[in-house]
């Protein structure tokens, strides 16, 4: 026979001591299935511990807000969160909480906790000299775990949404010119891989994500049409590596090809198809366009190392691999294309986050308008000249 040993409120399950097996067991109902199911762990506080991480991650778990302090409530969130965000991001998210959350809020119940302390907590981050890129994800952390708490009933309003945004700062952009892109194409071609070199001529040519082009299945290719859907980006989850749908429908877009990049797709097909481990390899259950010479799916860090190797071969300025997607954007812009397409094809959620960026590029591509604005006005006009006084006064 158990012996309770815990009671907890009605539909957050109990945690009882088995002494015929002398270990804790935890019991709930699962809200999706209807069943009825048990946790086993060696202590009180493990079992407790045990069923409170499946209630969140369920969405049924209800604390005491009097009780349960921020650094609290921000445990048990990221908990809930483990599953379903990439490793890296979680990385990013337990650090920011433990670094920067925690010490400036951690200790306030959540009952108490209002929008001037989360004021507070990002101008004294300012002080301290950390970004504003870093105050932003630190704020939008709290955001999202107290509206956590607010779904599950915990709390009444997400003071979060009160508090006052950090200003975003332009970003560090260092994008390659055009004449650098053949210095770079050529380090490439004569030092890399030669599928390494298609996937940085697919994000010069189209400015996708890292994660977007490494997540770019075969099937996305639509080579008649010289289109690319893109859909996913490749993720690693709990140590595996998964395709993650994009999250907004500004993300998930079609982009136009031309046909040196379709080409040199096709070449990157054509190797894939004469490897033999690729058709035992995970590469090939993904169905991705880039993997390595086992048919696995390519290493995010492993591609920033080669692009640094061939930038220094190259004799070029150090950047990132996003810095390729910057360098498509402002190539296109001097070129002439309108912000609202560069929007599109880089899947910008935000028309105001595009121009942001990319407000320096502007005034070049503004005098190239009006160069030919003035090549239209002057067309067979009869050449009268300098302006004469009073042309010039008005």
């Amino acid at each position: 026979m158990p012996m309770a040993s815990s009671k907890r409120p009605n539909g957050l399950g109990s945690v009882y001591y088995i002494a015929s097996r002398s270990m804790w067991a935890a019991a709930f109902v699962h809200p999706g299935t209807g069943k009825r199911k048990v946790l086993y762990a060696k202590s009180q506080l493990e079992a407790e511990s045990k069923l409170t991480d499946v209630l969140m991650s369920v969405g049924q778990y209800v604390a005491d807000p009097d009780e349960t302090t921020t650094e609290q409530w921000l445990t048990l969130w990221l908990k809930a969160k483990r599953g379903t965000i990439s490793d890296r991001t979680f990385v990013t998210y337990e650090s920011l909480v433990r670094n920067h959350v925690v010490p400036r809020l951690g200790r306030i119940k959540l009952s108490k906790l209002k929008h001037g302390n989360i004021n507070w907590m990002v101008d004294d981050m300012e002080q301290a000299g950390l970004s504003a890129k870093t105050r932003i994800e630190a704020r939008n952390i709290v955001k999202a775990a107290l509206q956590s708490a607010v779904d599950q009933g915990v709390l009444r309003t997400n003071v979060a949404r009160l508090s006052k945004a950090p200003r975003r700062e332009r970003p560090d952009i260092r994008p390659l010119v055009q004449a650098d892109v053949p210095k770079l194409m050529k380090a490439l071609n004569t030092g890399s891989s030669p599928d390494r070199a298609a996937l940085f001529l697919l994000i010069l040519g189209t400015g996708l994500r890292r994660s977007e082009a490494l997540g770019l299945r075969w099937e996305d290719v639509d080579v008649e049409n010289r289109l690319l859907y893109v859909r996913n980006q490749l993720v690693r989850r709990e140590g595996e590596w998964v395709l993650a749908e994009l999250k907004t429908h500004r993300s998930r877009r079609t982009i136009s090809v031309h046909a040196t990049i379709l080409q040199s797709l096709r070449t990157v097909r054509a190797r894939q198809q004469d490897r033999q481990a690729i058709a035992r390899g995970r590469g090939d259950d993904l169905g991705l366009v880039f993997t390595t010479s086992t048919g696995s799916p390519v290493d995010p860090d492993n591609v920033l190392r080669s692009l640094k190797g061939a930038l220094r071969r190259a004799g070029l300025a150090d950047t990132t691999v996003h810095g390729l997607r910057h360098s498509a954007a402002t190539i296109l812009l001097s070129e002439g294309v309108d912000l609202r397409t560069i929007q599109e094809i880089l899947g910008h959620s935000d028309f105001n986050m595009t121009a942001n960026i990319y407000a320096h590029v502007l005034p070049a591509g503004l005098g190239r308008a009006a160069e030919r604005m003035d090549a239209v006005l002057t067309l067979g006009t009869p050449d009268s000249g300098p302006l004469d006084e009073r042309d010039a006064a008005d």
